[in-house]
């Protein structure tokens, strides 16, 4: 039997110094602004490797190539079973919730005018719930 699995809330937030950046819905749309929730509703099946994947396009309108990280933040989840991750050049390995609550990705460069793909990714592991997530892009230090 499915049951309603989860509303995956992604909050996108951006500095002000990297306002050169344009981010939308992989699958088209409206340019997302800072602060914009996007949820995203699934079934839950029974696989344990079930991938509930949120894509972002990320727009560099710098004239020069940039080098940047993503911040994955967990804010909240009723589903502590639930593992995540995030694809930024190189995807994260899934982690379970609450082990690692802020995770920045390796730097990744992204040319002048090009569009790369940002994924996270919400893996269920059988648990139903909701979670929230806050996504920032820029130029993070590790510490």
């Amino acid at each position: 039997m499915k049951k309603n699995l989860l509303i995956l809330s992604l909050i996108t937030s951006f500095t002000v110094s990297y306002s050169q950046i344009e981010l939308r819905m992989h699958s088209g749309g409206s340019a997302l602004i800072n602060g914009t929730n996007v949820n995203v509703n699934a079934i839950l099946v029974n696989d344990m490797n079930q991938d509930v994947p949120v894509e972002i396009d990320v727009k560099s309108l710098y004239s020069t190539t940039k080098t940047l990280r993503v911040k994955k933040i967990e804010k909240s989840s009723t589903a502590p079973l639930s593992e995540n991750a995030i694809c930024w050049g190189l995807c994260t390995i899934g982690v379970v919730w609450g082990t690692q609550p802020t995770v920045i990705s390796d730097p990744s460069p992204i040319n002048a005018g090009a569009t790369v793909l940002y994924s996270g990714h919400l893996y269920p592991k059988l648990d139903h719930g909701t979670s929230e997530f806050l996504f920032c892009v820029g130029n993070f230090l590790l510490n």
